[in-house]
């Protein structure tokens, strides 16, 4: 659990994000937050669906079951992010991810 939270943590902080307004985002509290990243609280599917959106990457990422992450850059501010903001980014990276998808899928029906 120490290893997802580190991760989670640096995540968070490549995005120029608080605990604060990533809270805000997930629905839960800061201090619930805060123990997730230090490894004393799990992650829900809920959490962590909204985590890979969020940061466009996968739950096998995040659960540092794959150190593969391609991350996905576009410019926003971060500073004091509204949930609102971070809902859009969210929902731009999810397209973007099942696009990646799709690619991969095509991609391997050429080869056969």
């Amino acid at each position: 659990m120490k290893e997802i939270g580190k991760r989670l943590q640096e995540l968070r902080e490549s995005k120029g994000l608080s605990q604060s307004d990533l809270a805000n985002y997930l629905g839960i509290s800061q201090p619930l937050l805060s123990q997730i990243e230090s490894g004393n609280r799990n992650l829900n599917l809920s959490l962590l669906d909204k985590l890979c959106s969020l940061y466009g990457c996968s739950d096998s990422y995040i659960l540092c079951k794959s150190d593969e992450y391609n991350s996905i850059n576009f410019s926003f501010r971060s500073k004091n992010a509204a949930r609102e903001d971070l809902d859009c980014i969210a929902s731009v990276h999810k397209i973007i991810l099942n696009m990646r998808f799709l690619n991969e899928l095509n991609e391997e029906e050429n080869k056969k």
